[in-house]
């Protein structure tokens, strides 16, 4: 879905952008017909005129209203973006609902690059907490597990970089670098189920 809007958004950009520069194009060529003498190829009165700047002034208007993150630069990141990419997440010790050990994770999180893109570099990962949780506890912290309803025990792990938002769809102008993220943990599968960053 998120591919199909992708591909939506540029089409009706490249439309808004190419149909001015073809109208513009008809208007400066009729103006020339006519001080040539030549009858104009379109007119200012012609269905042709009145066409071109409707189907202008549609284009706009569905830019402003279906995309005005394009129209504004002012487009928001979901406040806990999933992973974009394939995360190998922590191999399960035993087939118990918790899995493996906090040290475990802290040996995971620290040989692995941080969901939203490297850390910067000069600085290393800090853990600043790891947390063992019921995935409930962790909904009601502001996490967004629902989806996973056979995952009873997660580990909520804070870091602090800075990172590179590399991976993240960010505003126009906005940082390049975060200080903190979290990822959570399957306790029993090792899956990264949550990622997000401030």
């Amino acid at each position: 879905m998120q591919i199909l809007s992708q591909y939506l958004h540029t089409q009706m950009h490249n439309l808004a952008i190419s149909l001015p520069l073809i109208f513009l194009h008809r208007v400066v060529s009729a103006s020339a017909e006519e001080k040539k003498g030549c009858e104009p190829c379109v007119s200012r009165d012609s269905p042709s005129w009145l066409l071109a700047c409707a189907a202008v002034a549609g284009v706009v208007l569905t830019l402003v209203i279906f995309f005005p993150g394009s129209v504004s630069g002012a487009v928001k990141p979901p406040a806990h973006p999933r992973p974009l990419q394939p995360a190998s997440g922590i191999t399960p010790k035993t087939n118990a609902a918790i899995a493996f050990s906090v040290q475990d994770v802290q040996n995971y999180v620290l040989t692995h690059e941080f969901a939203s893109g490297e850390i910067v570099p000069g600085y290393t990962i800090k853990i600043i907490s790891i947390k063992l949780m019921k995935r409930q506890q962790a909904d009601e912290q502001g996490h967004e597990l629902g989806a996973y309803s056979t995952t009873k025990w997660v580990y909520v792990v804070t870091l602090e970089g800075p990172f590179y938002t590399t991976y993240v769809k960010s505003p126009v102008n906005s940082s390049q670098t975060v200080p903190q993220g979290y990822e959570v943990f399957d306790a029993h599968t090792g899956d990264t189920l949550e990622w997000g960053i401030p």
